[in-house]
């Protein structure tokens, strides 16, 4: 038993609001557990080996560009 049961090998991982804090941290472990990750957020995303999305939720065509 142990933090494998919690694998993410082959899965796939968006979390917004990821670049920083909580979210950070959370995509962050997502990845150490296998999963690809992708952030999407206002921030810089310093996340090495993540995908970064750029998205502003206070602007509607920021965030179809990035449903896009």
């Amino acid at each position: 038993m142990g933090i494998d049961r919690f694998g993410y090998a082959g899965k796939h991982v968006l979390v917004v609001g990821g670049a920083t804090g909580m979210g950070g941290a959370a995509a962050a472990i997502a990845q150490d557990l296998g999963a690809r990750v992708t952030v999407m957020d206002f921030a810089p995303v310093t996340l090495a080996g993540a995908t970064a999305i750029p998205l502003d939720l206070r602007d509607r065509a920021s965030i179809d560009a990035a449903i896009d």
